[in-house]
């Protein structure tokens, strides 16, 4: 049989044939059988990993001296108990769980140093008798699969169908920006270093002369503090919750060329709302052009209600057999709190950046026109199999986050709750400045945790993992692991559709920068760009994956995409 006459028919055809394969259908009978028992085995032991961290329950109780430096309202959120010490007198204890807002507090302000190591370590040992054996056995069945589909390891497997490819790629792409991150990376951690010196030196505390991992968060949050003078209580009194949902709403109808309307229709909560999403290129003012989609916000908390932000697609785009275009529905999902007549609602930057990325990945959803529903947007856990590849779906969402750090849209997105005034030019510099804290640090860690999942997912020796995390967190961020832990067991990602498949958030990071550089280039209104906007919207959000994206890439940008604009946002010179 020769080639199709429609490329689009053709491309489905050669996805889907891949697909068969890597779900084993061409393999003889016998070895299919073998092929599903090995799958189900691998889901077995997945979702008892998932489990065992799910139903992990971690706590610990400090006295109230040893919570010093954590806010009164932190510690007036905890629950209390009351204990004997070593001399039978009872105290009060404070305690506190393992999760991320409880964690992160105590990381970045408790000042006693034993609070912050005992934290730590009760984090990054949770689930280890557990999950250790589990995670090496699910590493082992994984290269079975592997082998038994032809692939020498299952990190090639993963990757064969990702715009990376191959191992060689993935490992390629990671160390062209590590290497340049190393000068960076020793300047960082000896500030730190300093920093910790002083302070030990003003409170009459030991110093060790190291940087440990229970270090970090801490002397960042005094450098933070001391050199940047950021006020994020200051800041948030411009970002009123509905000001910035609205400003949103507005900056992508510009730049995309795009009209929302409201529809009064009956959904499943008084709060959530529906819009009806409609082409506005060159439509006399009055009219509506094409309705492309709709997009639903259910963007307030309540009782029951899932407890992240994120993307649902509930209809694709898809032609069907009466050869008509079926638009797309979505719906972002979020938990931002809602103004009240008492009280406004005020969002950190930081949340107007999630939120803000968060519409992107609806605006890619709703401008995606495809023949085949597989070739629409997509976002679950994971990619929709044969879409959109699984490092590229974060893409143009990252692309949209540089928006937010842009003084002209901060300026139109901020609205004081009290005097209606504008963010001042001097808190804008301040915000823009921590953007950079610490980035070697940061991007030397995701890229040895990236490692190390490509390292194990290619045919090594199970026993020795936990030796290899030591090594590789050593080598590549100068930091060692606390003695007698296992964070890889409490690592959710690798048990859920991420296995070979970290690297991809920094690889969609490098590929947004270079994305970016044609709107920070534009002399027609840098990101406000709108002519550059609707380019990018034909050329990147509406072929969703009816193309590879690396192609999608070299239409909008004029070339092949390449790590430079990366490198030169972390001011590393090539």
């Amino acid at each position: 049989m020769g080639p199709l006459s429609n490329p689009l028919d053709q491309r489905l055809l050669d996805k889907t044939l891949h697909l068969f394969k890597r779900n084993g259908l061409d393999l003889p009978r016998d070895q299919q059988k073998l092929f599903h028992e090995i799958q189900l085995k691998i889901t077995e032991l997945e979702n008892k990993f998932i489990q065992n961290i799910n139903e992990s329950v971690v706590t610990l109780s400090f006295t109230l001296s040893e919570l010093d430096g954590c806010s009164q309202n932190f510690i007036n959120g905890l629950a209390k108990k009351i204990e004997k010490d070593a001399e039978g007198r009872e105290q009060t204890k404070y305690i506190v769980n393992l999760k991320p807002p409880e964690l992160k507090s105590l990381l970045q302000n408790a000042h006693m140093e034993s609070t912050r190591k005992t934290v730590l370590t009760a984090s990054h040992s949770r689930c280890k008798n557990e999950n250790l054996p589990l995670f090496k056995e699910i590493l082992k069945t994984r290269q079975q699969l592997a082998q038994l589909l032809h692939y020498d390891n299952h990190a090639n497997f993963m990757l064969s169908q990702n715009m990376c490819k191959n191992l060689e790629n993935a490992n390629q792409f990671l160390y062209s920006i590590l290497n340049p991150l190393k000068p960076m990376l020793h300047q960082e951690l000896e500030k730190l270093l300093e920093i910790k010196k002083k302070t030990c030196e003003k409170n009459h505390w030991p110093f060790d002369q190291k940087l440990h991992l229970w270090d970090i968060g801490y002397y960042e949050q005094i450098m933070k503090d001391e050199e940047y003078s950021v006020d994020d209580k200051k800041i948030s009194c411009y970002f009123p919750v509905e000001k910035v949902i609205d400003g949103i709403l507005e900056l992508y109808q510009e730049i995309l060329h795009l009209k929302f309307e409201r529809v009064e229709t009956e959904l499943w909560h008084k709060d959530v709302m529906m819009f009806a999403v409609y082409d506005n290129h060159s439509i006399p003012e009055g009219q509506k052009g094409e309705n492309i989609g709709f997009m639903i916000l259910d963007i307030f908390p309540r009782d029951g209600k899932y407890s992240h932000q994120c993307v649902m697609p509930l209809a694709p785009s898809y032609v069907d057999d009466k050869n008509q275009q079926n638009i797309p529905v979505v719906v972002i999902i979020g938990n931002l709190t809602k103004s009240t007549k008492d009280s406004v609602s005020l969002l950190k930057h930081s949340e107007v950046i999630t939120f803000f990325h968060e519409f992107g990945h609806v605006m890619h959803a709703l401008c995606t026109k495809s023949k085949y529903s597989r070739f629409s947007w997509s976002w679950t856990a994971i990619p929709y199999p044969v879409g959109i590849e699984m490092d590229a779906l974060e893409v143009p969402s990252q692309m949209f986050e540089n928006w937010i750090w842009d003084s002209k849209v901060l300026k139109r997105l901020s609205c004081h709750y009290e005097t209606k005034e504008k963010l001042p030019d001097e808190l804008i510099t301040a915000i823009c400045k921590t953007r950079h804290i610490n980035d070697a640090y940061k991007y030397s860690r995701q890229i040895f945790m990236s490692l190390f999942d490509l390292k194990v997912h290619s045919n090594i020796d199970v026993e020795t993992i936990s030796e290899v995390w030591e090594t590789m967190q050593k080598e590549y961020t100068s930091i060692e692991t606390i003695p007698n832990t296992a964070f890889l067991c409490s690592w959710y990602h690798l048990s859920m559709g991420y296995d070979a498949g970290y690297y991809s958030y920094l690889w969609s990071e490098v590929y947004s920068h270079d994305l970016y550089t044609k709107f920070a280039e534009s002399t027609r209104g840098g990101c406000l760009d709108t002519d550059l906007g609707y380019d990018y919207r034909k050329k990147i959000l509406e072929p969703g994956a009816n193309e590879d994206f690396v192609v999608l890439m070299e239409n909008f940008l004029g070339r092949p995409p390449s790590n430079k604009a990366f490198l030169k946002y972390l001011n590393i010179n090539q």
